[in-house]
């Protein structure tokens, strides 16, 4: 019986235009009221899921900003996090800067760039994430270190992004790619990995007990920390091959197959099959 079971949000319980279909909501409340924790694993900040934990009547410990920071789903207080500082964070803006890419500057409740008004705006806007605040310059010693920096483009410049500034930061850099959108730039030790085993123990839950559906490559560290992990059908390549099974897409609920099959159903079987006292 899994006792906790992690959700990616966009990709995942959002469909492909970013809305949450009434019969995932219900799903995941099921869950919660047969005595299954949920939590939230996203890219997203705190400020962005708040939504989602009304919706769901979410507690505990949720994990934004790809792993880099734990938060209280009530409070909105951070438990944890690992933000980008230092020399790699120095060395990333110069990186960035020399091929004028506009950075997205994640912390805990609002997000920051100097770059003008333009396609990191609009994508951020279609994923709801908040508007951004408008600064003079992203400097290290005026600012909070981020929790993460975030690029965006077409497949084609973030693959060759990726290509160009690995051999520059890495390894005291995490660079991912967190959506077709996305390629972010993150504190080494930050994951949705090490996030999870972080919550897990908070929350005195087994590895075994925990059961992780996602859709990103930032998913693959997650599926690594949890017992088991579930790929939607949309998801990229990368985690389809480490996952543990297959569901139907985020645009035809998957998730909802994940919960009845793994959990829900399974959970009905198990008390059927338990002797009575």
């Amino acid at each position: 019986m899994f006792q906790i079971v992690i959700l990616d949000v966009d990709g995942t319980i959002l469909d492909s235009q970013h809305h949450l279909h009434p019969h995932v909501s219900a799903a995941i409340r099921e869950t919660l009221s047969a005595g299954v924790r949920v939590i939230l694993a996203t890219g997203k900040l705190y400020t962005s899921i708040q939504p989602l934990i009304a919706e769901f009547g979410l507690t505990g410990p949720q994990i934004t900003c790809n792993g880099a920071a734990i938060v209280d789903a009530l409070s909105g207080e951070t438990l944890r996090s690992w933000p980008l500082q230092g020399e790699p964070l120095q060395r990333t803006l110069r990186v960035l800067a020399a091929d004028s890419v506009p950075v997205a500057w994640y912390i805990s409740d609002r997000i920051m760039t100097d770059a003008p008004p333009g396609l990191l705006d609009e994508t951020l806007t279609a994923y709801l994430e908040p508007t951004m605040d408008r600064v003079p310059r992203l400097d290290p010693d005026l600012l909070p270190p981020p929790l993460k920096l975030l690029t965006t483009g077409t497949e084609a410049e973030l693959a060759a992004r990726l290509a160009t500034t690995s051999p520059l930061l890495a390894p005291a850099v995490r660079i991912v790619r967190t959506a077709v959108e996305f390629l972010e730039y993150m504190d080494p030790v930050a994951s949705k990995g090490t996030a999870l085993t972080e919550v897990l123990a908070m929350l005195g839950i087994a590895r075994a007990a925990s059961l992780a559906i996602g859709d990103g490559e930032n998913d693959i560290p997650l599926f690594a920390a949890a017992g088991f992990g579930l790929a939607m059908a949309n998801a990229m390549p990368a985690l389809q091959s480490v996952a543990h099974g297959q569901v139907p897409s985020n645009d035809e609920q998957g998730v909802v197959h994940a919960l009845r099959q793994y959990v829900l159903d399974r959970g009905e079987a198990h008390n059927q099959e338990r002797p009575a006292p």
